[in-house]
């Protein structure tokens, strides 16, 4: 597979939901999102979607990734990909999780990290619809525009309340769909054997049997005469004779039956709660 070039700020549109594959070529998952550098606007990290339905999604270093043909290739294996630190691709990363992503890959990193707040590129939110970086060390999302876009707007943020004091909470939910897989096979083998069977036939067969009767009536004259002479009496005897035919004696028929059954599939989901608190009046 021939391999392309490291992925640039122009190309970053191109990497949402392609496939991403280990050193070896084993698939990982398909990128999610891309976070960028605060200072330097250059791509930091990439998340990778992994476990059920893709749910989860793991961080990878921006630094060491190759397009190659229609995937993305990491200098990393599948297992320590999925064995990196869990987390949550919210749109704004800690100072606390972005410095343990930083100890978990120090080998992409061994030459000097990228210092600073990081934002994220995500093709499921609206320009103009970023979360706001909580302070130094933060990381937050931004939309995937071009890069000039993606750069932060200080504290214009859009306030959650509405114009009629509303405030709407969210929550996820599962949406759990299903897949046949193959579980098993039965394979069918016909093959020949030999066996003897015994079968008894009844014959018949010619004896000889020699019977000497006394003449009591006179011979004609013309019989009385001495003479010699050969004559052959065939005798006849019954052989069984065997030949064999193929006959069906047996229909095997196997048949498929579906069973219905109920499996519990679980997985964690995130809810907005709204506390209120009473504002102290004035004297």
């Amino acid at each position: 597979m021939s391999t392309d070039k490291t992925p640039t700020n122009a190309t970053i549109d191109a990497l949402y939901d392609r496939t991403v594959v280990d050193q070896s070529g084993n698939k990982i998952g398909e990128i999610g999102q891309v976070y960028l550098d605060d200072a330097s606007g250059q791509p930091a990290w990439v998340t990778v979607k992994t476990g059920l339905f893709g749910r989860n999604e793991t961080f990878v270093p921006f630094k060491g990734l190759e397009t190659s043909g229609g995937q993305i290739r990491t200098i990393y294996t599948k297992d320590k990909v999925k064995d990196a630190p869990n987390v949550d691709p919210d749109g704004h990363l800690s100072e606390d999780e972005t410095e343990e992503l930083y100890r978990y890959y120090s080998d992409a990193f061994a030459s000097g990290k990228t210092t600073g707040k990081t934002e994220t590129t995500d093709k499921n939110v609206n320009q103009g619809g970023r979360v706001a970086a909580g302070g130094a060390g933060g990381n937050q999302v931004a939309d995937n525009k071009t890069v000039s876009d993606t750069k932060d707007h200080g504290t214009d943020h859009k306030s959650p309340v509405a114009g009629d004091g509303s405030v709407v909470r969210h929550e996820e939910r599962l949406n759990v769909g299903k897949e046949r897989v193959e579980t098993g096979r039965v394979r069918i083998h016909k093959h020949i054997v030999h066996d003897t069977e015994t079968v008894e036939v009844p014959v018949e067969r010619e004896e000889i049997h020699v019977e000497r009767v006394p003449l009591d009536e006179k011979v004609a004259a013309d019989d009385v005469k001495l003479s010699e002479g050969t004559h052959d009496i065939v005798t006849h005897e019954e052989r069984p004779v065997v030949n064999k035919e193929t006959v069906g004696v047996e229909k095997i028929r196997i048949n498929k039956e579906a069973v219905q059954d109920t499996e519990t599939v679980s997985d964690k989901v995130a809810k907005e709660q709204i506390d209120i608190d009473n504002a102290k009046r004035t004297k």
